[in-house]
């Protein structure tokens, strides 16, 4: 496979149905302990609340020809209270000091979840979902900020890779966290 033959873009309405045909064949609780290792998703959201967050901030896709082959959600601050497991996060990024000054009121935008179809990863796909993102945002924001659940190292290493470093760790529905930051300054 080809890594010149994707393409990023921002997401449109019409492309959340897709995004959340491509969460569900991704979710923790859908795989066997063989597919575990290759990564997964462990946050499950709606179509209406993926909507919520397109009208703040569309997620990056990465697309084939036409299949979406992966994606990143984009949640603004301004989707607080829409969401358990993005609402624990936002609390949790309130206490955060980085760089000697605290998260809590600093201009960020949050990962809410990165996911690569299955025959595409290992491809370059989440680094160029990642230079998309800050293609993208990176003048209207500071920060990217995400959680990886440590028990998912592909991912982990993955946004290492991308420019991610751990500031944080937080316990939350019974799992370690990796609470990583990209600084864009």
């Amino acid at each position: 496979m080809n890594s010149s033959s994707i393409s990023y873009q921002l997401a449109s309405r019409s492309d959340l149905i897709d995004i959340r045909l491509l969460q569900e064949q991704n979710l923790k609780k859908n795989l066997s302990p063989e597919e575990l290792r290759e990564g997964f998703v462990t946050a499950e959201y709606t179509v209406d609340e993926l909507a919520q967050m397109h009208e703040l901030t569309p997620a990056v896709i990465a697309k084939h020809q036409e299949q979406l082959v992966g994606y990143a959600l984009a949640v603004s601050p301004e989707f607080r209270g829409n969401h358990p497991l993005i609402d624990n996060l936002f609390t949790h990024i309130d206490k955060i000091t980085y760089g000697n000054k605290p998260l809590k009121g600093s201009n960020y935008i949050m990962v809410g979840q990165l996911c690569v179809r299955k025959n595409f990863r290992k491809s370059g796909v989440s680094l160029g979902l990642y230079q998309a993102y800050k293609k993208w945002y990176s003048d209207s924001f500071d920060y990217l900020i995400t959680d990886i659940v440590f028990e998912n190292q592909p991912s982990l290493k993955a946004h290492q890779k991308a420019g991610f470093e751990i500031v944080s760790e937080l316990n939350y529905a019974g799992s370690h966290w990796a609470v990583v930051l990209w600084n864009w300054n």
